[in-house]
């Protein structure tokens, strides 16, 4: 079984719930995802979602970053 990092950066509980339903229903099979709420455990492997503002979430994966910077 291969397992996921999912860390959710938001105060809103509706977006968390909302999030963590939709990750959850896209995972199958062999994947299963642990969800985090902390910003204090976060690694490059994890996918990160952030509420910047009110109503908007951002990934936020450094390694993510990192790739489109290189890909430049």
């Amino acid at each position: 079984m291969r397992n996921i990092n999912v860390t959710i950066n938001t105060r809103n509980a509706f977006v968390r719930e909302s999030l963590v339903a939709m990750v959850n229903d896209l995972t199958r099979g062999d994947l299963r995802a642990r969800f985090s709420w902390r910003n204090t455990d976060l690694s490059a492997e994890d996918i990160i979602i952030c509420e910047v503002i009110p109503g908007e979430i951002y990934l936020c994966n450094t390694l993510i970053r990192t790739e489109k910077e290189e890909a430049r």
